[in-house]
């Protein structure tokens, strides 16, 4: 009961300062509680794991183009109704993650690989204590997503495309060896998982690639 009342209290816990590494690869370059327009600006002198999906084509409203015009400041970013709402459940969806797996969390923000600046990720939360079995406990974090009701379906098997990708982005940039992900979808139907890159190394190396290229 204590820890779980410690999980719940440290869900919502602020970010450690700017320059930090946070990741066994990334440093933090804006705590999780930036002002978005100074997140906007710091993000389009790299590459996000949000853009990935756009750049690997699996995205049909979001072509390529459209995050080129968004990098050089012609067609900004407009979050929209579904970017607002996913952003106001977060931390609920965050706070059920962390109490189905006894699990300690922590807000981050805007991080960048250290090697390679441009790879950037915008991590959701960092686990402090992760869930799996102790074998493969090792450095993680969690992507929350919400979902409209409409894309229950894609949900039934693991992660969709393009929110597998997104994951292994962030897992390239900071040096994680799998994230965990959980998803409220059409406002009562929640789902969590994890995914793993020993999985998907070619998958990674052929996300690395476009995003070298891009």
């Amino acid at each position: 009961g204590g820890r779980l009342m410690t999980t719940v209290a440290q869900a919502g816990a602020q970010s450690p300062a700017a320059g930090r590494r946070v990741t066994p690869t990334g440093r933090l370059i804006l705590p999780a509680t930036a002002d978005r327009a100074d997140w906007l600006t710091a993000r389009r002198s790299g590459i996000g794991s949000s853009d990935v999906p756009a750049i690997l084509g699996l995205v049909d409203y979001t072509p390529p183009l459209k995050v080129y015009y968004d990098k050089i400041g012609r067609d900004v970013d407009d979050a929209g109704e579904a970017a607002y709402w996913g952003t106001v459940n977060e931390e609920a969806v965050a706070r059920r993650w962390a109490m189905q797996t006894r699990s300690v969390i922590r807000r981050v923000g805007l991080v960048a690989n250290v090697d390679h600046p441009h790879w950037m990720t915008t991590l959701d939360r960092r686990v402090t204590e992760c869930p799996l079995d102790s074998d493969e406990q090792a450095p993680c974090a969690l992507e929350v997503k919400t979902r409209s009701a409409f894309k229950a379906v894609q949900w039934h098997t693991g992660a969709p495309d393009d929110v597998t990708a997104q994951i292994l982005h962030h897992i390239a940039v900071n040096g994680y060896e799998h994230m965990h992900y959980a998803v409220l979808i059409g406002g009562n139907e929640y789902h969590q998982g994890t995914i793993r890159a020993d999985q998907f190394t070619d998958v990674m190396a052929d996300i690395v690639t476009a995003v070298e290229r891009f």
